[in-house]
């Protein structure tokens, strides 16, 4: 029994007097002892005092425990308003983004747009291409069927070119003389 005693003793004597059930009498210590409580400097708490964020009180002492809920709360807010924490955000988010881009071109759900703008212009060229030579099949010497065949195809084209404008104009892309000009 005289053990269990003596324990109880010397965890009064660590904590500063203050009791663990009921008493809740504050532990007060020097600038040095909360500098030491809260890994820092003594400069530093003095810095924490002046901008506020510790209240020193008028004996010149500490609460510690209050000093340290002060602490914690001033570095969840700082660690809010920091700009490094939401650049440090924005760089994981673009990060995981590209990552995502990558792994659906390689798995050919996605296609980068250059090769998929040379392929179509491919395609249309042999379309159009292809269109351009009807008339000479088709006609052979008579010019009749051929001037026929031409105007065919011309307004084929430009029903074409009327659809192609009308999906850009849907999709937000600026006219071609406004791309030309700029």
């Amino acid at each position: 029994m005289a053990m269990t005693a003596t324990a109880r003793d010397d965890r009064a004597k660590r904590s500063n007097g203050a009791k663990r059930n009921g008493d809740a009498r504050p532990v007060l210590v020097s600038g040095n002892g909360l500098a030491e409580h809260l890994c820092c400097v003594r400069s530093y708490v003095q810095k924490l005092v002046q901008q506020g964020v510790l209240e020193r009180r008028d004996d010149g002492r500490f609460d510690q425990d209050l000093c340290r809920s002060k602490y914690i709360a001033h570095l969840r807010t700082e660690r809010q308003r920091s700009p490094k924490s939401e650049a440090d955000t924005a760089f994981q988010q673009a990060k995981t983004a590209l990552i995502r881009l990558r792994i659906e071109e390689k798995q050919r759900v996605l296609m980068p747009v250059i090769k998929h703008d040379a392929f179509v212009e491919r395609l249309v060229g042999l379309f159009l291409t292809g269109l351009s030579g009807f008339a000479a099949q088709i006609g052979g010497r008579d010019i009749a069927k051929r001037r026929a065949v031409e105007q065919v195809v011309h307004g084929l084209r430009v029903q074409i070119a009327e659809a192609a404008n009308k999906l850009a104009d849907e999709a937000g892309e600026p006219a071609l003389d406004d791309a030309a000009s700029s």
